[in-house]
């Protein structure tokens, strides 16, 4: 039986991708990129894709988006990108059937469990890449009040809801450096928020 797992901050797929290749089953990832999404659904999709919105907001905006996009370059079938390029060569990868596109701070972890007809702990891992301006030294204006950073917290949170074998995140060496009014490292408020059960027993950073 294949592994589960579930990307938050998905982008375009990049982390999907390398997962799917390892032998993972994405089950659902979630962005808040219109674009992203498309192009994520577009190489890793499998349809039919059941969208889930985080309000009517994102509901209205990925409508009004989808309309004008699919008037200009037509529909776009799920996985007829990557996917459907590695079939013709052979190889067949399965697909995400469920993507959450919106506000991760509108939802609960328990809310996108629901969606995936999944319980607390039946995912086997968890990744994301929560936004990294804030950190990133490429950023001359990175600052540890960047409101962006609030959401490697919020991804803490997810965990916790969802209680996951294992997760994985993706950040700057920004992460290590910047620092909260308590003196932590927002590493170090980032290990601290996850659940005594779920933190890490050996860290490894790349």
């Amino acid at each position: 039986m294949q592994p589960l797992a579930f990307d938050f901050f998905c982008g375009m797929g990049g982390f999907s991708l390398g997962l799917i290749q390892a032998g993972y089953r994405v089950v659902g990832a979630m962005d808040k990129d219109f674009e992203a999404m498309l192009m994520y659904l577009h190489n890793l999709g499998e349809g039919p894709v059941d969208i889930h919105f985080t309000s009517d907001k994102y509901r209205e905006e990925a409508e009004r988006k989808m309309e004008k996009f699919f008037k200009k370059a037509g529909p776009v079938t799920a996985g007829s990108g990557w996917r459907l390029n590695e079939r013709r060569s052979g190889k067949y990868w399965p697909g995400v059937s469920h993507f959450f596109f919106g506000d991760v701070e509108e939802v609960e972890g328990e809310w996108i469990l629901e969606k995936l007809a999944l319980k607390k702990g039946e995912l086997d891992l968890i990744v994301g890449g929560p936004p990294c301006q804030g950190f990133s030294t490429a950023n001359r204006k990175a600052s540890p009040d960047d409101i962006r950073n609030r959401l490697v917290m919020r991804y803490a949170d997810m965990i916790n809801a969802m209680v996951p074998k294992s997760f994985a995140m993706e950040e700057v060496p920004g992460i290590t450096r910047f620092k909260l009014p308590d003196g932590r490292t927002y590493l170090e408020a980032f290990i601290d928020a996850v659940s005594k059960e779920l933190r890490p027993r050996q860290l490894k950073l790349f």
